[in-house]
Order: structure tokens, then C-alpha cells, then sequence
């Protein structure tokens, strides 16, 4: 029962059933578009078959129901199982399809909310220090970490006679 009390158009065994008849149409109907290819002259028409992928909009359409009316389906514990698992065969077929090249994948992402992976730059800019802005830091640290000990300067003795050989 709809919680609005009006009866449900589907219990979930004449949902599975009628779901089941969407996926065969679909499997047993593909799109036929008409192609000409010329060869040495001679031009020759063929139709070809291309494979249709499973929608959900497709299926509200075969369902006689709108998206909202399936979403509200959803809420039923027992549609909720049979929905899932459409709903599941849907991406599968749209995944599927698109890996192999028979539907645009580009397409299939968007509408699977798929967003490829965005690479992230980093820029390292190294800027010049001056002597303000190296004592702050030096202040910081220091505040921190403590004061390094000052290296005792090293007295070098340049008078005559007494250079390192």
C-alpha cells in the first residue's frame, strides 16, 4: 500500500516481471542506423545494429511511471529489492558499454556521476629571504626550540711566518 493510501500499480513479482520485459526489449531491439560506404566506385547501403544501453528514464517509460513515482516505489521494503537490483543492471550495462567502446564513455560518466581524477599541481616558489626576515624566523625558532649555541669564531693568524705551508 502507497503511504498516500492509494493502492501501488506493482507488487514486486509483476515488477520484476515487467522490469525483466524492459532488459529483453531492450537486448532484442537494438538501434538500426542506415550507413553507405563507397568502394572503388561503387556505393553499397547496410544497416547497422547498434546496441541500446539500459536506462532507468527507459524504464520509468516501459513502467508507465514517472522517475519520482520510482523513487517513491523505493520506499517499499519489497519494490526496494527488485528496484536495486534494476538499478544495479543499469550501471552494469552502461559500465560494461562503455569500457568496451560501444557507448560513449564520456556520457556514461556524466550520467553515472563519475568524475575522472583531477591531477593537482604544485608549484614550489622559492623567494629570496632578506636579513629582517631571516632574523624572525631565527626568533621563532629560537622561541621554540631554544637558542643554538653562537660557533666560536676561528682565529686564522695571517702575519708573515706563520701561514699554513
Amino acid at each position: 500500500m502507497n503511504p498516500n493510501g492509494r493502492p501501488l500499480k506493482y507488487n514486486a513479482i509483476n515488477l520484476r516481471k515487467k522490469i525483466n520485459d524492459y532488459f529483453n526489449y531492450i537486448d532484442n531491439n537494438p538501434i538500426k542506423k542506415i550507413k553507405t560506404e563507397t568502394y572503388k566506385g561503387e556505393t553499397k547501403e547496410y544497416i547497422e545494429y547498434i546496441k541500446r544501453p539500459y536506462l532507468i528514464q527507459g524504464l520509468c517509460i516501459h513502467l508507465d511511471i514517472t522517475l519520482a513515482t520510482l523513487k517513491n516505489y523505493e520506499k517499499s521494503p519489497e519494490l526496494l529489492k527488485v528496484i536495486t537490483c534494476a538499478r544495479e543492471k543499469i550501471y552494469n550495462n552502461k559500465m560494461e558499454g562503455a569500457t568496451a567502446g560501444i557507448f560513449n564513455s564520456n556520457i556514461v560518466a556524466l550520467d553515472l556521476g563519475l568524475k575522472a581524477k583531477e591531477e593537482q599541481t604544485i608549484n614550489n616558489i622559492i623567494l629570496p629571504l632578506g636579513s629582517t626576515e631571516i632574523q624572525q624566523i631565527t626568533q621563532d625558532l629560537s622561541s621554540i626550540y631554544g637558542k643554538l649555541p653562537e660557533p666560536e669564531p676561528e682565529i686564522i693568524d695571517i702575519t708573515e711566518g706563520n701561514q699554513p705551508e
